[in-house]
């Protein structure tokens, strides 16, 4: 069932009222139960499906500013500052790609997968060394 799915539960068929919270849920609670959050320039909407929290998060402002998983570790992150143009990628709770006007930049010593080569094609930087390596079928290739 994708999110669309739940829209009517989202939107709970008139069973629940919506509540405004000021912090962050971490209880247990009904299918399609929804609250609104804020805390200074962060607004959320979380909604209860399939037995976690769900939300997603805007700014001051209208404009959606991140997406998270169930446990606030996964995310994809807009506008932390007023007219910052950079989108932030989080998994495991640590930043692994930004999204700047200077175009992708990776986290050092976290491999670049090319898709559709293979899992054991890809490249990686390593900071320590400043070596930028391509492997190919998990074999060291080429080192600049």
């Amino acid at each position: 069932m994708d999110f669309m799915d739940y829209s009517m539960i989202i939107l709970n068929q008139g069973l629940y009222q919506m509540r405004t919270i000021n912090s962050i849920p971490n209880w247990a609670a009904n299918e399609g139960e929804s609250l609104l959050y804020s805390s200074g320039g962060i607004r959320r909407c979380y909604y209860y499906i399939d037995g976690a929290w769900r939300y997603t998060q805007w700014g001051s402002g209208t404009s959606l500013s991140g997406i998270s998983d169930s446990d606030y570790d996964t995310i994809v992150d807009t506008e932390t500052y007023p007219d910052e143009d950079i989108i932030r990628f989080t998994t495991a709770g640590t930043q692994r790609m930004v999204i700047d006007l200077n175009g992708v930049q990776l986290v050092a010593d976290y491999p670049l997968i090319l898709d559709g080569v293979g899992g054991d094609t890809y490249w990686k930087f390593v900071s320590s060394t400043s070596y930028l390596t391509g492997y190919v079928d998990g074999n060291k290739r080429i080192e600049l």
